[in-house]
């Protein structure tokens, strides 16, 4: 059973090393570097395990090997970690160093009580963690930013520690408070800086058997409500781990799932960063664009040739990349027109809907 599971590590580190390869060479031609990648959310991200070693998450990837300009950040904890903390962090801008504090005072009472977190262990995890004196606001307002975010697990993770599979009505409509949170934590950090890009990971599949889909839906719900966010699948998960001869209940991951969470990340992010970073763009400027034609006249609807000179420049910017990695301008211009006509009155009501429909799709 082991050498299978040395095996598995093995893979996932093969394959983790390559996409890191490909991901780094693409941001350097998308001038993305320097950049920073941050980890927010639960336990899962603050790297927690029971069953295997504990490392802060963003150390289990080669990018945190690697010499480049990378800035790492992480609000995490392995308690108190609901949507509605996290939402509190970010409200209250809670200290970078505050938040690894909370999560050492968290993991203080797993030391000697599992195998994999010793006294040593401990000092480990805590030279890694970098803490700044940067606040949660001022780190999603860095440059280049990546987020990744690990949520909606507290009613989940209810289930397992209550035993409470049976009240599925009042799991639901705690599930739902949490996904009302969640959209409040995208919305809020999607207008604070419009060009971060956030992949949100699915909860743990446990055992394989498609448990969390239904909690799943209400993820990517919440992500359709800004137009920087995507969808992770979250990796299966045997729940019984054996530690010490004995059984435990885990729905942490461990090395080798945390290293396929990884993959699945950056395949996200080798699939999607070059269409939302073209879409953010064009988005971003035709709201500056309407916010401009506001302050002079409220009932206008701009100028149809500023509009067309701002999306023509967009795809002149970007149509190198787009053939270069093989994506699908046409497809990012519908995503781009499908955000604008739902959030127009909120963000580009003096912009003319015709004129940038137009514009997007001329060539059809």
């Amino acid at each position: 059973m082991r050498k299978k599971y040395y095996a598995k590590i093995e893979m996932w580190e093969e394959q983790e090393s390559i996409l890191c390869d490909s991901l780094m060479d693409m941001l350097r031609v998308c001038g993305s570097i320097p950049l920073s990648i941050g980890c927010v959310g639960n336990s899962i991200a603050s790297g927690y395990s029971k069953s295997d070693e504990m490392l802060p998450f963003f150390a289990r990837t080669k990018l945190f090997q690697l010499k480049e300009d990378i800035r790492f950040y992480s609000f995490a904890r392995v308690r108190r970690n609901e949507e509605l903390n996290v939402l509190k962090w970010y409200n209250q801008n809670i200290s970078h160093r505050k938040i690894n504090t909370l999560l050492l005072d968290d993991l203080k009472a797993k030391v000697g009580r599992y195998a994999c977190y010793t006294k040593r262990q401990e000092q480990t995890y805590r030279q890694i963690m970098h803490c700044t004196d940067l606040n949660f606001q001022e780190c999603i307002q860095l440059k280049n930013n990546i987020l990744i975010y690990f949520g909606l697990s507290g009613t989940f993770t209810d289930i397992f520690r209550k035993g409470n599979l049976t009240d599925k009505i009042k799991i639901f409509q705690s599930f739902r408070k949490d996904f009302e949170y969640l959209k409040m934590i995208l919305t809020e950090i999607h207008m604070a800086n419009p060009q971060i890009q956030v992949y949100v990971c699915g909860l743990p599949d446990v055992m394989g058997i498609g448990l969390t889909n239904q909690f799943d839906r209400y993820i990517k719900k919440a992500i359709c409500a800004v137009p920087n966010a995507v969808y992770i699948r979250g990796v299966s998960r045997n729940v019984l781990s054996i530690l010490n001869g004995q059984k435990e209940l885990d729905y942490h991951y461990n090395k080798a799932e945390y290293l396929c969470q990884l993959c699945g990340i950056w395949e996200a992010v080798l699939q999607n960063y070059i269409p939302i970073k073209f879409k953010n763009d064009i988005l971003i400027q035709l709201a500056q664009y309407s916010d401009e034609v506001e302050l002079y006249d409220t009932t206008s609807k701009g100028n149809a040739e500023k509009v067309k000179e701002i999306i023509s420049k967009c795809e002149r910017d970007y149509k190198k990349l787009f053939i270069k990695y093989g994506f699908n301008m046409m497809q990012a211009k519908k995503d781009v027109w499908l955000h604008y006509n739902e959030k127009y009155l909120a963000y580009f009501g003096c912009t003319d809907r015709e004129a940038v429909r137009y514009a997007l799709f001329r060539s059809q």
